[in-house]
């Protein structure tokens, strides 16, 4: 194997059992030799056996090798730092690469193909959890407001309850009733009722605090879970809020609509309730407002509001 400076300008080393060549093809002297090349040429850097081996090297055929090899032992090839393959040599090192090339091309294609792959499974799982978000809004939202429906609502006011048994005070309900939206709808269709409703349940959501619960239960009743309850005089204004901002004229389709509301009020006590009769207590004390037109009253007969 031959070893030399960059460029091919210094000596070049030829590796051959047992020992080396030195030579130098600027001046075709050599510095050192192995037995069989002593054998073969007698004087040692002498130029007449450098051209005598260079000329060997040249010759570079397969005959030459061979007689060269038996006569002296000398393997040419690996002594000829210019030695090429043959043809079939060549020929084989061709079928290999392109072998090699084609597996490579095939290996890039399948990578390409395990890609596209993976990319339309992350789709598909994206389409598969926005599917699943959307079913699972439309189970627990009410579909024209986007409040929360019943189910949401009693499961909440549940663990609410469950939560407060012992706290006197610790949460309190509103249930609340439009007045007049029953002519809305009969006087100017049902698409005008439904703008009153998205209208009440965005003005309902202004005026509770941001972890407040706004449900609508059905029709035009909706329900408010506050959970810490604020204080009886605090909800005494909070109620007198929400009638107010729900009285405020709508404007649908160049008309001018106007519902009122009545609401009851429980708050929580130390006596065990479900949620059912929590919600029940609150519709009969907002049934009381509605016949003596006060607006909002408190389930109980000990506490009375105008």
């Amino acid at each position: 194997m031959p070893h030399g400076l960059p460029g091919g300008a210094g000596p070049r080393i030829h590796v051959h059992r047992p020992s080396s060549i030195v030579h130098s093809p600027s001046t075709k002297v050599l510095s050192e030799e192995n037995p069989p090349m002593a054998q073969r040429f007698p004087l040692r850097s002498n130029a007449r056996a450098a051209r005598q081996f260079f000329a060997l090297l040249q010759e570079g055929t397969d005959h030459s090798a061979k007689q060269a090899h038996a006569d002296h032992g000398i393997s040419v090839p690996s002594l000829w730092p210019d030695a090429l393959p043959d043809n079939h040599a060549v020929r084989c090192l061709q079928v290999s690469l392109q072998a090699a090339l084609h597996r490579c091309a095939r290996l890039q294609d399948e990578l390409l193909q395990a890609r596209f792959a993976l990319d339309q499974m992350y789709s598909d799982l994206d389409r598969t959890k926005e599917g699943e978000r959307r079913a699972y809004h439309l189970a627990t939202h009410d579909h024209l407001t986007s409040l929360p429906n019943r189910l949401v609502f009693l499961n909440r006011l549940a663990d609410s309850i469950g939560g407060s048994r012992c706290k006197p005070g610790a949460m309190a309900l509103l249930y609340l009733d439009l007045d007049g939206f029953k002519c809305i709808n009969d006087s100017h269709g049902h698409p005008a009722g439904d703008e009153v409703l998205k209208v009440v349940s965005h003005r309902m959501r202004a005026v509770l605090r941001h972890g407040d619960l706004v449900s609508r239960l059905g029709g035009d009743e909706f329900a408010c879970l506050l959970d810490p309850s604020p204080t009886l005089q605090q909800l005494c204004i909070l109620a007198g809020t929400l009638c107010a901002e729900i009285e405020q004229p709508i404007h649908c389709n160049g008309q001018e609509l106007q519902v009122q509301a009545s609401i009851g009020i429980v708050v929580a006590d130390a006596r065990p309730a479900s949620a059912e009769q929590m919600i029940a207590e609150a519709d009969r004390a907002m049934y009381h407002a509605k016949r003596t037109r006060s607006r909002f009253r408190f389930s109980g007969d000990n506490i009375h509001t105008p």
